[in-house]
């Protein structure tokens, strides 16, 4: 009996191997995902996606090596080969030789894996002037232990007592000039951090001025192509789907939760949608609280995405998974507070087509109008920021960018939009403060016209500083 991992196919000379001999002219390259072939090219260039499982034939096209091989009518995978006397088959075994396909994100309901005030991911107490943590963020809050690339947090500082910022990066590489939070004495505030996972499973995060607590909820986590399922980003051009302020609307009351419809709008598909990646912004409110955001049909976690006090417009980058119908909770712990919502893109199931892996590195600064010829960007008349080849972003293939946005300097209240170069500007805002302050917010946003974004400010006059951590592409 022949084992199941090599039949041997006998043959006196060592023959051919071409794709008319295997299945016909046109047979081509194979796109696979996973353990299966998703899509090959056909004799004219075209992409046929309906090729997969079930008796294909394909040439597969690595960096590494050209194999040619089939799929039997049962799905499995074979190779083929052949050697001076004999041509080969042979069951390829998935697990190691699948194709990678790192990047695909999986959603997880939020979870805390660090607060100093009470000796969670670390020891109880502050992180001091100049000072940093060593945070594990793999093997716990439902990331697992390995086949990670990085991790998306909502970090939160607070009880600062000095003006200060904090920088989060991979463990074991150099703390790049770049920040993530940047906050007054006394204030408590978040800000969505997508950072690569560095040695051990860890990340850095330090903090520059005076002493502050740091809080960490981790909302999912990307893929390293070793491990099974996952999903690709859709990006959007931002659309709002929350407006409470709207004519009919009325704000969330104190212990209030709002379910929020976001499949089937704003450009988000009605269904195959695993995660939503919003812009959620807190208006007006009359006591200092928190919104939390979490999938709809699960308990509320411990966990917040908006801190604000009284009378503060504050807004936070948010990815949360998608619950029963196609919603998402939104809590507010007290007074009343209006919430907007701008939906910037989604990430699949895995069922649909297209989409976009993430690539993640180290974070690199690529916009500072204080330095050099700068000047701040005045109202009205929107910055067009190259954002392709450049801070490790490549120069072509780039769906989207992931850009930590920082305005200080402000003279005004205003507001900020950040969308694609080349498109209409959208309903939509990325960042909101008043005069003197300095605030930062997550934006991920899709590639516009010449490999640009635009920047728009409201009104006034503003510095702006742009830290990009990260890539969407094939």
């Amino acid at each position: 009996m022949v084992p199941d991992s090599q039949v041997e196919l006998r043959s006196r000379r060592r023959p051919a191997i071409t794709t008319e001999a295997l299945g016909g002219a046109g047979d081509g390259r194979v796109l696979a995902v996973g353990d299966k072939a998703a899509a090959r090219y056909r004799a004219d260039g075209t992409l046929d996606e309906t090729f997969g499982a079930g008796g294909g034939v394909f040439l597969q096209h690595t960096a590494a090596q050209v194999v040619a091989g089939f799929f039997d009518p049962e799905g499995r995978l074979w190779s083929i080969g052949s050697d001076d006397t004999d041509l080969w088959a042979r069951r390829v075994v998935l697990a190691v030789n699948r194709i990678p396909d790192p990047g695909r994100f999986h959603a997880l309901a939020p979870a805390r894996i660090l607060d100093t005030r009470v000796g969670n991911g670390a020891p109880v107490g502050k992180v001091g002037p100049g000072g940093w943590l060593a945070l594990q963020v793999t093997g716990r809050g439902g990331v697992p232990a390995a086949g990670v690339s990085a991790v998306v947090m909502n970090l939160t500082i607070t009880e600062p007592t000095e003006g200060t910022y904090l920088t989060a990066w991979p463990l074991g590489a150099q703390r790049p000039l770049a920040s993530n939070l940047n906050v007054s004495a006394g204030q408590t505030l978040p800000n969505l951090v997508t950072v690569a996972v560095g040695a051990g499973g860890k990340i850095y995060i330090y903090n520059n001025n005076g002493s502050a607590h740091l809080v960490a909820d981790v909302a999912g986590w990307y893929g390293d192509g070793t491990e099974a399922g996952g999903a690709r980003y859709h990006t959007l051009t931002p659309a709002r789907l929350l407006d409470t302020r709207d004519a009919g609307g009325a704000p969330v009351g104190p212990g209030g939760t709002l379910s929020l419809q976001v499949t089937g709008r704003g450009g988000v598909p009605a269904s195959g949608v695993s995660a939503v990646v919003m812009n959620l912004t807190a208006v007006s409110p009359t006591a200092g609280t928190y919104v939390t955001a979490w999938p709809a049909g699960q308990a509320r976690p411990l966990a917040s995405n908006v801190n604000v006090v009284a009378g503060q417009t504050a807004p936070n980058l948010v990815t949360v998974a998608v619950g029963a119908g196609g919603k998402v909770n939104l809590y507010n712990l007290a007074g009343a507070v209006h919430l907007v919502a701008d939906v910037a893109g989604w990430f699949g199931d895995g069922t649909e087509a297209g989409g976009a892996r993430f690539h993640a590195f180290s974070p690199s600064r690529i916009l500072d109008t204080r330095g050099g010829n700068g000047a701040p960007v005045g109202p009205l008349v929107p910055l067009e920021l190259q954002v392709t080849g450049r801070g490790g972003v490549p120069a072509v293939d780039v769906a989207a960018v992931v850009l930590n946005v920082t305005v200080t300097q402000p003279t005004d209240s205003t507001h900020l939009t950040v969308w694609p170069s080349g498109q209409a500007r959208p309903l939509a805002s990325n960042l909101n403060f008043g005069p003197g302050q300095t605030v930062a917010n997550l934006v991920i946003v899709r590639v516009g016209t010449g490999g640009k974004v635009s920047i728009y400010n409201a009104g006034g006059f503003s510095h702006v500083v742009v830290d990009v951590a990260g890539w969407y592409g094939g």
